[in-house]
């Protein structure tokens, strides 16, 4: 009788040990990892991470939305996909445009090469702080130009040039506030002004570095608001 008691006590402990380990398992898959959109690399693929960004773009597909987040002082960006769905039936899903911050939770996962983080049945994304501003200084973006690369920003400043080429206009913007600062333009439209120099002009599109000039510019489809 003694002997039975002692397997049963072997058995009880194994038994609980198997329990214990199956159950720390299943909380390591489901819970997440605060990181840094740096920190991000491939040897967290597979696990569950919880990040916050700054959108810098977002792609709007037929059951997809892709977002890229990014943070100050790093050029890399993070792709986010989720379900159109979510996005949805989210509230104020209206705000989530470039230079809106939110923090998002998903599986980090390989999709074509590239680091992808997915929002999945067990994620979230929630809008932490609405874009920052209408306008983004000339000012930030040529102090910062790998940080906006590839966003879609809205400036406004003085025209103090214009150059007409192939591709279209060529505006040199210059800072309301500091005119040491200068951006170039290329703008697809036509501007129906006879003397548009030294007038403040609106511009929206996307900041795009010319390897070939080494100058950084904002290309734009939009038509210009000159004021």
């Amino acid at each position: 009788m003694e002997l039975d008691k002692k397997k049963i006590l072997t058995f009880a402990v194994i038994f609980s040990i198997i329990g214990i380990s199956v159950l720390y398992g299943l909380t390591a898959q489901t819970s997440s990892r605060n990181k840094n959109i740096a920190e991000i690399d491939e040897e967290l693929l597979g696990t569950r991470i919880s990040t916050e960004g700054i959108i810098s773009d977002t792609s709007w597909f037929r059951f997809t939305v892709l977002f890229e987040l990014r943070e100050r002082d790093f050029e890399e960006s993070l792709t986010v996909a989720t379900d159109r769905d979510v996005i949805e039936d989210l509230e104020g899903k209206e705000e989530l445009i470039p230079g809106a911050r939110v923090s998002v939770e998903g599986k980090l996962e390989e999709y074509e090469g590239n680091i992808q983080l997915n929002i999945d049945d067990q994620g979230r994304i929630d809008i932490e702080e609405g874009a920052y501003s209408d306008f983004t200084p000339i000012s930030d973006i040529l102090e910062n130009p790998n940080w906006y690369e590839g966003m879609e920003v809205k400036i406004q400043g003085d025209i103090i040039d214009i150059e007409r080429k192939d591709q279209g206009l060529y505006l040199t913007i210059a800072d309301f506030e500091d005119e040491n600062y200068r951006i170039h333009s290329l703008v697809e439209e036509e501007i129906d002004m006879k003397n548009p120099i030294r007038r403040p002009a609106v511009i929206e599109g996307r900041v795009i570095y010319n390897s070939n000039t080494g100058v950084w510019f904002i290309y734009s489809s939009s038509p210009i608001d000159i004021k």
